[in-house]
């Protein structure tokens, strides 16, 4: 059971790698330039689900709203 356990966690890992070197930094630099949701899902060069760019903005703009208040 444990070996199962370690393979679904390097699983999510390789996976959450993954998207930070294949998408993150650019659906953050398109929302910086003011691009919407729907807009980056149209430029990006690869197929990414409109849920999955939204759950990546809401997690952005926590830590936005975050680093604000640490900043003030």
């Amino acid at each position: 059971m444990e070996e199962k356990e370690d393979k679904s966690i390097f699983n999510r890992a390789l996976h959450n790698f993954t998207f930070d070197v294949a998408a993150r930094g650019g659906i953050r630099h398109l929302y910086n330039l003011g691009l919407s949701a729907k807009e980056i899902q149209k430029e990006l060069s690869y197929p990414l689900p409109l849920e999955r760019i939204e759950k990546e903005l809401s997690e952005y703009k926590k830590e936005l709203s975050e680093s604000d208040i640490t900043d003030a």
